[in-house]
């Protein structure tokens, strides 16, 4: 089994930045988009096979049978970017996002433990 670990970059952030400026508006728009991505990656994954895990917020963990197209796993959507992480367990997995997020965000790093 593969897993990987996604994750919205800098959507708390921008989050915080909506909520404190009281613009409610923004927040339930922006929460929508958040929203449809997240949805819209879910069914990527499902659409190839996976079995989720956890969909909350703005992650999402997957198990998967086999290695993934990246198709199956855009980084970008709807003006969002999400960073990637993949590996054998779902400890590689949250390591390899990490990773993705430090070396830049909105892409996929696999984690491959000897």
């Amino acid at each position: 089994m593969y897993y990987y670990a996604i994750d919205g970059d800098d959507i708390g952030r921008r989050l915080e930045s909506l909520v404190l400026s009281e613009d409610t508006a923004a927040v339930r728009a922006f929460s929508r988009v958040v929203e449809a991505a997240i949805g819209r990656i879910r069914e990527h994954l499902l659409a190839h096979g996976c079995s989720i895990i956890l969909c909350a917020g703005d992650s999402i963990l997957a198990e998967a049978p086999c290695i993934l197209p990246p198709s199956a796993t855009p980084t970008s959507l709807d003006g969002l970017s999400f960073s990637i992480g993949a590996g054998r367990s779902p400890g590689e997995a949250l390591l390899a996002l990490k990773r993705a997020k430090g070396l830049g965000r909105g892409r996929l790093e696999w984690l491959q433990r000897s």
